[in-house]
């Protein structure tokens, strides 16, 4: 079986909790990979194992699987917590949760956990009390009357030796019995409870994920079908910019030919959102039109025109 936790390692576990917290935020790539694989498969786990299983003997294969086990579960509430407190899930979110965590469940066992215990565990060096006696002078009764009080005396301390062990093994059994209906009871209930916990919570996520994806504005660039040629070879082309976002604006319109040439470039305001305008371009040539954001040099929207 395994050992619990004691004074040193607890401290132990603490000083590393910090350090790992403090590498993830502030160290070089390797030492924050390192305690940020701590953060997330061992140290949560071990604090919570002495909290949430101190009355249980546990064996050093059960203490292996449920530290990283907790540890993950730890990752996946806090990041709840965090999406519905409107928090970056960042890595320093991450870190400060996981080592607080593991910090509050240390707090828990030094304040609970232990003292219950140290009470428990027999005082060293403890002596059963002396028995004086007092010695008491009595006319001495005949042989025959000494063994029938001592007979009698010998039979009432064995029906009293036998009651109370009866007693203490009735007791024994009863709680027994106790202990073993609560862990039944947590054994069958605790797992659907942690289920219904995540499944409520992701689809929580889920659906405010798609009540704010529903909302996102999508800009679009449109063309309607172009006129026929004129006189000189060119064309009317119509576009339609929608959804533009005064914070991404203004925007830029270029067009340019097959040969990469700009044939025309102009400036589009963002004002309501909308933006219609007219180009004059050639109509022998496949045009690409591109819409770019305020600041950009990729291309945001493309749009190709084909030759008459």
């Amino acid at each position: 079986m395994s050992r619990p936790m004691n004074w040193l390692a607890a401290r132990l576990l603490a000083v590393v909790t910090v350090l790992a917290a403090v590498a993830v935020l502030a160290a070089p790539q390797p030492l924050a990979v390192a305690g940020a694989l701590l953060l997330g498969f061992a140290l949560p786990g071990l604090a919570l194992t002495e909290v949430l299983f101190r009355r249980q003997t546990m064996t050093a294969v059960e203490r292996t699987v449920l530290a990283p086990a907790l540890s993950l579960g730890v990752l996946v509430i806090s990041g709840l917590v965090g999406n519905a407190a409107g928090m970056p899930l960042d890595r320093a979110w991450w870190a400060v949760s996981a080592a607080a965590v593991t910090l509050a469940a240390l707090i828990v066992w030094t304040a609970v956990v232990r003292p219950v215990r140290l009470r428990r565990r027999p005082a060293a060096g403890t002596a059963e009390a002396e028995t004086v006696q007092i010695p008491v002078v009595r006319e001495a009764p005949s042989p025959q009357e000494a063994q029938r009080r001592a007979d009698q005396q010998a039979e009432l301390a064995r029906r009293r030796l036998a009651e109370k062990q009866l007693a203490l093994a009735q007791q024994r059994v009863r709680q027994a019995q106790a202990r073993e209906q609560r862990r039944r009871v947590v054994r069958e209930f605790l797992p659907l409870l942690l289920v219904l916990a995540v499944l409520g919570g992701a689809g929580w996520v889920s659906l405010r994920s798609a009540h704010e994806s529903y909302h996102v504005t999508v800009t679009t660039l449109s063309a309607a079908p172009p006129g026929a040629p004129n006189g000189d070879g060119n064309r009317t082309l119509r576009l339609t910019a929608d959804g533009l976002l005064a914070a991404d604006g203004p925007y830029t319109l270029v067009v340019t030919g097959a040969d990469g040439a700009r044939v025309d470039r102009r400036t589009v305001p963002a004002g309501d959102g909308s933006w219609t305008g007219s180009l004059v371009v050639p109509a022998d040539q496949r045009l690409t039109v591109t819409l770019y954001r305020s600041g950009d040099t990729t291309a945001y929207r493309t749009l190709f025109v084909a030759a008459s």
